[in-house]
């Protein structure tokens, strides 16, 4: 009987291990299945992030390509602008040249006259800067005599 004895605690050692390898394998394949679960929801997550992200260059890309034809449609219309003022210029020039009049400076007395009408307009302009303005800074330094008036 000591045998089956022996025999039966072995067995049922060998069940035991079994058993304790059984549920510490299940155990290792449910963290395992965890694991993998929550990197596969942080991976959804990223390629949601990339995809966002590729959808926001994308509208970045169209935004930046019409801003650069805006552009360079102001451009084009800026230089047909200026070619058309070149044209208007250098037809003024031609027609100036054609024109004896235009070409003959004015007379000695009809250009001091326009100096003169210059000189008084600036003064004028400088006369409304200074309207409004303190005359403490022309003032003397001493008091002025006051006088009644009445």
């Amino acid at each position: 009987m000591p045998e089956r004895r022996g025999s039966a605690a072995m067995k049922l050692n060998i069940i035991l291990c079994a058993l304790l390898l059984t549920i510490s394998l299940q155990a290792m394949v449910v963290i395992r299945a965890y694991r993998s679960g929550q990197e596969s929801t942080r991976y959804e997550a990223l390629e949601k992030a990339v995809k966002e992200s590729n959808t926001t260059v994308r509208e970045l890309l169209k935004a930046t390509a019409e801003t650069q034809s805006a552009l360079a449609a102001i451009r084009r219309e800026d230089q047909e602008r200026a070619a058309r003022g070149e044209e208007r210029r250098e037809t003024m020039r031609k027609n100036l040249q054609a024109d004896e009049c235009a070409r003959t400076s004015p007379p000695a007395d009809v250009a001091d006259s326009l100096q003169q009408h210059a000189s008084a307009a600036e003064n004028r302009r400088h006369l409304r800067e200074r309207a409004g303005k303190s005359d403490q800074t022309d003032a003397g330094t001493g008091a002025a005599a006051t006088h009644d008036m009445g």
